[in-house]
């Protein structure tokens, strides 16, 4: 499955709701025993599309935010083997989606991987930050969501974020030999075990929306953090 939007493959409205689609098709098909998130080029995901987010009136990007938190809990709970292939940068929105999956397979090279919600002025919901806890552990959730830090390959991996650093051609490679190893187990046991495993980060993320986005929403409209979106999106806009 490839993430697959110009400019950066950025996270918005509409790839939203494509992807709860497919992970619903892919979630129910009995030919289907894994899957493998990637995405063409040399950026797995860039993140919030800000530049079209920045626009949405409040109605639409409390809806957005609805169906991003119904997205990845989806994600965190597929019930098949997932492996991220994460071909590049990976920041904020494209670190949370690997998050998600059960294993986080990174090539090597100058692209970068975090969570860094926190210095753009988003505040990192409830459900977020419990995929971060359930990565990497409390300490280092806490040190990666409020220093913003996003981390290089082998950084991220001494990190405990990624799994296994390859070099970029042997990045499917990799991810195929990972996935076909959990898909030649049996998976009845294999799919009760991630279940099993995953219950308390699921439990964690079935929160009420205004609780745990409440904040969110609530600093997308302040005066400094529209100011700093702003100014984000006039930079982009020049690229």
């Amino acid at each position: 499955m490839e993430l697959n939007r110009p400019k950066a493959h950025a996270i918005n409205a509409d790839m939203v709701r494509e992807m709860r689609q497919a992970f619903a098709e892919l979630a129910g098909s009995d030919e289907v025993k894994g899957v493998i998130l990637t995405s063409p080029g040399t950026i797995f995901s860039a993140g919030l599309d800000v530049v079209e987010l920045y626009d949405y009136d409040e109605p639409q990007i409390e809806e957005f935010w609805k169906s991003f938190a119904n997205l990845i809990r989806d994600m965190a709970a597929f019930p098949k083997p997932l492996v991220a292939a994460i071909n590049g940068h990976a920041p904020a929105g494209g670190c949370v989606f690997s998050l998600c999956c059960d294993c986080r397979i990174m090539a090597n090279g100058d692209g970068r991987i975090g969570l860094n919600e926190v210095p753009l002025g988003i505040v990192p919901p409830g459900p977020i930050i419990e995929l971060a806890r359930y990565a990497v552990g409390d300490t280092r959730a806490a040190e990666m969501l409020l220093h913003g830090a996003l981390l290089l390959p082998h950084e991220a991996g001494n990190f405990g974020l990624v799994h296994a650093v390859v070099a970029a051609e042997q990045l499917m490679e990799a991810a195929e030999a990972k996935l076909g190893a959990w898909t030649e187990l049996p998976q009845g046991p294999w799919r009760k075990a991630k279940a099993l495993l995953r219950a308390p980060l699921l439990e964690a993320m079935d929160v009420d929306f205004s609780e745990a986005y409440g904040d969110t929403l609530a600093e997308w409209w302040s005066p400094d953090t529209r100011a700093r979106l702003g100014a984000m999106v006039a930079k982009l806009a020049k690229k």
